[in-house]
C-alpha cells in the first residue's frame, strides 16, 4: 500500500461498533419487547426502519456533505451513532428507541461508504482489495464476535446496557479516525447528480442490483437461522450462539479471501465463485439434519462466501467507475440494506406461508437468480463504454 495502514485500521474499528449497533438488536428484541409491553414482532421494526432509513439517507447525506473534509465526516458519521445508541440506552418509550434506530442508521449511512471511499482512495490500485477487505473487516468482526457479545451481554445484564457499550464503541472509533485520518485526504467529489449518473448507468445499475439479490437470498434464511437451527438440530441458545460465532469466523476470514482473490485473481472470478458457492451451500444447508459435522461445515462456507462477497464487489465498482466511486459505493451500501429489509420481510412470508423448512431452497434459488444476473453484468462490462478493471 502506499499509506500505513493505522488509517484503515481506524475506520475497520469504526465499522465495528457501527456493524454492532446495526445488528446487535436482534439478540435483544425479547427483551426490548418485555420492557416496553409491546409484540415482538412491532419491535421487529425495528430492524427494519434502520435498514430502510440507511438505504434511502446515504445517498442524500453523502452528496449534501460533499466538501466537508472526509476525516470531519467519518468522525460525524461516528458521532450520530455514538447519540443514536446513547439515545437507545435511555429511550424511555418505544417511539423515542424507534427515533433512536433512525438517527443511528444515519451515522452509519455516511460512515461506511466514506470509510470504503477513504480506503480506495489511500491504497494504490494493486492493493486496493486488500484496503476496502480491511476496512470491511471491523464489519464483519462485529458478525463474529461483536454481536454475540452483545446479545449475551443484554440477555444477562440488560438491553440497555448493550447500547451503552455500543455507543462507548462509537466514541473510541471516533477519536482513533479523527486522530490517524490523514486531514488532507480527499475522493472524488460526489453530488446528487452523480447517483443519479450511477443510477441511468445499466452495467452499473445491474452491478448493485447483483448485490440486492445476494444480501436479500441470505436474510431470507439468516433472519430466522435461530429457530432454523433449532427445528435441524435441536439446539439450545449455547449451540446457537456457537453456531453464530461459527458462522461469524467464516465470515471475517472469508472478507480477506475476497479481498485477496479482488487483487490476485481479479474481481468478476472471484465473485463468480462465491456466488456459486453461496448458491450450493444454502441449498445443502439441510445435510445438518443427518450429517451434524458436514452441516457445520456447509454453514460456514456460507459465511465465508457470503459476506466475503462484498470486498471483491466494492472492488470491481470501484474500478468501473473510478471518477464516482464514492457515490457507488454509497448506493451499494444502500442496497446491502435495501437486501436486508427484503430478505427479512420476504422470509417472514415464508414462514407463515411454507414454514421454516422452505427458507433455505428459497434463498438458493435467489442465489440462482444472483449468478443469471451477475453473468449479465459480465456481459455488459465488455459490450458496453465502461472499462472493467480487470
Amino acid at each position: 500500500m502506499h499509506t500505513t495502514k493505522l488509517p484503515l485500521y481506524a475506520m475497520a474499528f469504526g465499522n465495528f461498533a457501527v456493524g454492532i449497533g446495526a445488528l446487535v438488536i436482534a439478540g435483544v428484541l425479547q427483551p426490548i419487547a418485555a420492557t416496553f409491553v409491546t409484540p415482538i414482532s412491532t419491535v421487529g421494526q425495528l430492524i427494519t426502519i434502520y435498514a430502510l432509513a440507511y438505504a434511502f439517507s446515504s445517498p442524500l447525506l453523502i452528496a449534501l456533505t460533499g466538501p466537508v473534509s472526509r476525516r470531519l465526516m467519518l468522525t460525524i458519521g461516528l458521532g450520530l451513532a455514538l447519540a443514536g445508541n446513547l439515545l437507545a440506552a435511555l429511550a424511555p418509550s418505544y417511539a423515542v428507541l424507534y427515533m433512536a434506530r433512525i438517527l443511528t442508521a444515519f451515522g452509519a449511512a455516511i460512515f461506511t461508504p466514506l470509510a470504503a471511499a477513504t480506503a480506495a482512495t489511500l491504497s494504490g490500485p494493486k492493493d486496493r482489495g486488500k484496503a476496502i477487505a480491511l476496512v470491511f473487516a471491523g464489519f464483519t468482526a462485529a458478525t463474529a464476535l461483536g454481536v454475540p457479545l452483545g446479545t449475551y451481554v443484554g440477555l444477562s445484564f440488560g438491553w440497555r446496557l448493550t447500547f451503552g457499550l455500543v455507543a462507548g464503541l462509537a466514541l473510541l472509533g471516533a477519536v482513533a479516525v479523527y486522530t490517524a485520518v490523514p486531514r488532507q485526504v480527499a475522493t472524488p467529489p460526489v453530488a446528487l447528480q452523480s447517483f443519479v449518473r450511477v443510477l441511468r448507468n445499466v452495467p452499473l445499475l445491474v452491478v448493485l442490483t447483483v448485490t440486492l439479490v445476494q444480501l436479500t437470498a441470505q436474510l431470507m434464511l439468516f433472519t430466522f437461522i435461530a429457530p432454523w437451527l433449532e427445528q435441524y438440530l435441536g439446539l439450545g441458545a449455547t449451540g446457537i450462539t456457537l453456531m453464530l460465532l461459527a458462522f461469524g469466523v467464516a465470515s471475517f476470514i472469508g472478507n480477506f479471501v475476497g479481498g485477496y482473490g479482488a487483487d490476485r485473481i481479479g474481481t468478476r472470478p472471484t465473485l463468480l465463485v462465491f456466488l456459486l458457492a453461496l448458491t450450493g451451500s444454502l441449498f445443502a444447508l439441510p445435510v445438518m439434519a443427518r450429517w451434524p459435522v458436514l452441516g457445520v461445515l456447509v454453514l460456514m462456507l456460507w459465511g465465508m462466501v457470503g459476506l466475503g462477497f462484498q470486498a471483491p464487489q466494492q472492488v470491481r465498482l470501484v474500478g468501473l467507475a473510478p471518477q464516482l466511486q464514492t457515490a457507488v459505493l454509497g448506493l451499494n451500501a444502500s442496497f446491502i440494506y435495501l437486501g436486508i429489509s427484503l430478505g427479512s420481510y420476504l422470509g417472514g412470508v415464508a414462514v407463515d406461508q411454507r414454514g421454516l423448512a422452505s427458507l433455505n431452497g428459497l434463498g438458493g434459488a435467489l442465489g440462482i437468480v444472483t449468478v443469471v444476473i451477475f453473468a449479465l453484468t459480465w456481459s455488459f462490462e465488455s459490450r458496453m463504454s465502461i472499462t472493467p478493471d480487470t
